[in-house]
C-alpha cells in the first residue's frame, strides 16, 4: 500500500538534511509503501438481507399446560422479559405453582390466562410495567 501524509498545512516532504516541510502537492519522493496493508475488500450486502431480520430473544416458549417448575419459570420469565416488567417472579411462581387463584387448578395453563396477567401486573404491589400502560 502507497501512502503519503497529509496534514492541514499540506503533505508532509521528509528533506535529505533530516528536516521536514509542507507542501501543495505530494511528489513521488513523498509517498512511503507499507507491507501487508492492503486493505481486505469487503463483500457488499446481498439486497434484500441488510438489516437481519431477528427473531424476539429469547423465543416465546410454547403455551402448554404444564405443572412441571422448570418449564413454568421459563414461561414467567419469558413475559416479564417481553412486558419490560420489574415484578418479582417469586410471586408469580407462589401464585401460579403454589397458591392458585380459586377455581384453578396449580400450573400454567393453555390457554392466555397467565401471560395476561403477568403482563397487566395485577397483584403484585412490589413491581410495575414500564413504560406505564
Amino acid at each position: 500500500m502507497r501512502i503519503a501524509i497529509k496534514t492541514w498545512l499540506g503533505y508532509l516532504s521528509l528533506q535529505p538534511d533530516g528536516s521536514l516541510q509542507f507542501r501543495d502537492e505530494v511528489g513521488p519522493w513523498e509517498t512511503w509503501d507499507l507491507q501487508n496493508l492492503d486493505p481486505t475488500p469487503v463483500p457488499p450486502p446481498t439486497p434484500g438481507t441488510w438489516p437481519p431480520t431477528a427473531p424476539p430473544w429469547p423465543p416465546q416458549p410454547a403455551n402448554i399446560a404444564t405443572t412441571d417448575e422448570a418449564l413454568v419459570l421459563e414461561r414467567v420469565q419469558w413475559w416479564l422479559w417481553h412486558t419490560n416488567s420489574s415484578d418479582d417472579q417469586t410471586y408469580w411462581m407462589r401464585v401460579i405453582l403454589l397458591d392458585p387463584e380459586p377455581g384453578h387448578a396449580p400450573g400454567w395453563t393453555a390457554d392466555d390466562y397467565w401471560s395476561l396477567k403477568i403482563s397487566a401486573g395485577d397483584g403484585v404491589g412490589e413491581g410495575y410495567v414500564w413504560p406505564p400502560k
